[in-house]
């Protein structure tokens, strides 16, 4: 059959039905082929972002570290456990609540490039007990060491020591820290004789118009810092290779 739709002639049987000449036919399957390809980019594009790695989260992260001062000024304090010997040791004793004194040692860092502020810290205070009763096992007693910074021209013919003196810089909030740049915050806690106070470290940052807060603790626990008026003290002897209760 051929010719317009109003002027059919059938015949006995009709094999083909060809409407429209060839250049219709060649429109149709060009606008199928445009269609098809729009399809397949735009699958690409979705499949594209969905294999993207999220962005890494802006909010800083801190670690925190509980240590003694070599200073006769802090300790732990140990459950009860009799008057054997204590191998003195440089690491948190098992069950040790961090005596007054001691040092709380915050380290902040970012996890971009992105700058993040530190704004200002507070402190959220938990509770308040009686002391914490056991044994008191003070720090080593050692004088302070104060660094000296020094500059060693080894181009010179007689390379000398030369002191470097570095500008009073204000330790005050706020601070600033990225990935290569962290910051670490030394916090001497400490608490009445006769009490045990339980408490955590709020930090607030910001970054563009990103802020937050970070909550620290003791490895999710608050710190603790006893007073030492209910623990039995013990003695660093032998040359501060262990604690006995006879000094």
């Amino acid at each position: 059959m051929s010719g317009h739709a109003d002027a059919v002639v059938q015949a006995g049987r009709v094999e083909h039905v060809r409407i429209g000449d060839q250049h219709d036919r060649r429109g149709v399957v060009a606008l199928l082929v445009v269609v098809v390809l729009v399809v397949v980019a735009g699958v690409a594009v979705v499949w594209r972002l969905t294999r993207e790695e999220p962005a890494p989260p802006v909010a800083p992260l801190a670690d925190t570290d509980l240590r003694l001062k070599d200073d006769c000024t802090s300790g732990w304090v140990v459950p009860e456990r009799g008057d054997a010997p204590v191998p003195f040791t440089t690491r948190r004793p098992v069950d040790a609540v961090l005596a007054t004194g001691g040092e709380v040692v915050v380290t902040v860092q970012g996890q971009t490039r992105t700058s993040v502020v530190l704004q200002s810290a507070w402190v959220e205070v938990l509770s308040r007990t009686p002391a914490r009763a056991g044994v008191y096992l003070p720090s080593a007693c050692q004088s302070d060491v104060v660094p000296r910074f020094f500059q060693l021209d080894l181009a010179a013919a007689s390379p000398e020591l030369v002191p470097r003196v570095f500008e009073g810089e204000p330790l005050t909030f706020p601070f600033r820290v990225d990935e290569v740049e962290p910051e670490q915050f030394v916090i001497t806690a400490l608490s009445p004789d006769d009490e045990e106070v339980a408490w955590r470290l709020h930090l607030r940052w910001t970054s563009g118009a990103t802020e937050g807060e970070l909550v620290l603790d003791d490895r999710g626990e608050p710190f603790r810092t006893t007073g030492i008026a209910a623990a039995r003290r013990f003695c660093l002897l032998d040359g501060g290779s262990r604690w006995q209760p006879s000094c």
